[in-house]
């Protein structure tokens, strides 16, 4: 299939592999869920898929580390491109979460905070004995 900046997508019979790839912990702003939200538009539209698996393959054992905090610290963005951000990134998990298409989230390692998220909203989840996963507002609250 194709490739863009932080995704590879391979079709293998009627599903396809999403491969993110953002070093260092593909942290997801607003050109990634953007880049998301495009592939999953045109494999939706493809009606000879099935199925879309997410994956990381990145060098060290994290799945996504969620939304890039650069994205959302005052000083680095604006109201506009924060607005969008959030627009953007809760209409692909609401799609991910109601696709026609059988979604797998295959985790290794770390899923924190909107991977956590982006693995929430898919149908499957399979992690490796070394994952983890969780909300870190959870976590917060937990300790308290």
């Amino acid at each position: 299939m194709a490739s863009n900046d932080w995704l590879t997508v391979t079709r293998q019979g009627q599903y396809v592999v999403c491969t993110l790839h953002r070093e260092p912990v593909n942290t997801m702003n607003l050109e990634f869920w953007n880049q998301l939200s495009s592939l999953l538009a045109s494999l939706e539209a493809d009606k000879s898929v099935n199925g879309l698996i997410i994956c990381s393959g990145l060098r060290r054992d994290v799945f996504t580390a969620g939304n890039d905090i650069l994205e959302l610290y005052a000083p680095n963005t604006s109201a506009t491109r924060y607005i969008e951000f959030w627009r953007v990134s809760n209409l692909f998990l609401t799609k991910l979460y109601t696709t026609r298409l059988l979604t797998i989230a295959a985790i290794r390692g770390a899923c924190p905070a909107g991977g956590c998220c982006l693995s929430l909203c898919c149908d499957i989840r399979i992690m490796t004995e070394q994952g983890s996963i969780g909300l870190n507002e959870v976590m917060r609250y937990m300790a308290l």
